[in-house]
């Protein structure tokens, strides 16, 4: 098995078991008022993050031309979360298994991204300056609604 899938595989794999616990702990509410509260908001992060690395998981499994631009998106939003957490500008939802899992594999992946080891699609500038936009409202903006 290539590199390439192996890497792939463990990615998705984390993404897989983190997605299980982050749902485990999510309290979904049928109440109107509960969406708008920082709280409800903030318990979705860890999932959204887990997703991103699992899309940029799969995507670098199957060999797909943008698994860098996935892996950029997956790499800043976490990388974001936690930085701005220690910065004390944001909180995060993260516990601190998740952080140090979320922290390694988002050096990985931009590493791979901005590497381009596999020798897929290079990062372009637009797909940068997103990558670190969305990292950033991600992380942000459930802490100003």
């Amino acid at each position: 098995m290539e590199k390439r899938k192996i890497i792939g595989a463990g990615f998705s794999i984390i993404a897989l078991v983190t997605i299980g616990i982050f749902i485990a702990q999510t309290d979904f509410s049928i109440q109107l008022q509960s969406y708008f509260s920082l709280e409800y908001c903030m318990q979705f992060v860890p999932l959204i993050i887990s997703l991103l690395l699992l899309f940029g998981g799969v995507f670098l499994f199957i060999n797909r031309p943008n698994a860098n631009f996935a892996l950029a998106l997956f790499g800043y939003a976490a990388l974001e979360e936690i930085l701005f957490d220690w910065l004390g500008v944001a909180s995060t939802y993260l516990s601190t298994y998740s952080i140090v899992l979320f922290f390694c594999c988002a050096i990985a992946a931009l590493w791979i991204a901005h590497s381009n080891s596999f020798n897929l699609k290079r990062l372009s500038y637009r797909e940068l300056i997103f990558s670190v936009v969305f990292g950033a409202v991600e992380s942000l903006l459930p802490n100003f609604l």
